[in-house]
């Protein structure tokens, strides 16, 4: 009885840290998946030619997109790791 319930106290214990490791991969996978769709709309030469100005918005967006992958893959990173200590 004192196993399951140490057990399930760590449980409770490492929940907010799974939680934000859950939080960090789902936001890699959103931001991935925006930059991919800039960058296919990006690779439309007629864009740069006929539409300049949402070329230009639209590369902000993908540097902006990319600032924000780098952010959640450094919070991912510490997470994992903080999770995987305690868990041990």
């Amino acid at each position: 009885a004192d196993q399951r319930r140490t057990a399930a106290e760590k449980r409770m214990e490492l929940a907010p840290l799974k939680g934000r490791v859950a939080h960090a991969e789902r936001l890699i996978a959103r931001l991935t998946d925006e930059i991919a769709r800039i960058d296919s709309e990006l690779a439309d030469a007629g864009l740069y030619v006929h539409d300049p100005a949402k070329a230009a918005r639209l590369a902000k967006a993908r540097a902006d997109a990319a600032e924000a992958l780098s952010q959640a893959e450094h919070e991912w990173l510490e997470a994992s790791s903080i999770y995987e200590t305690a868990a041990q």
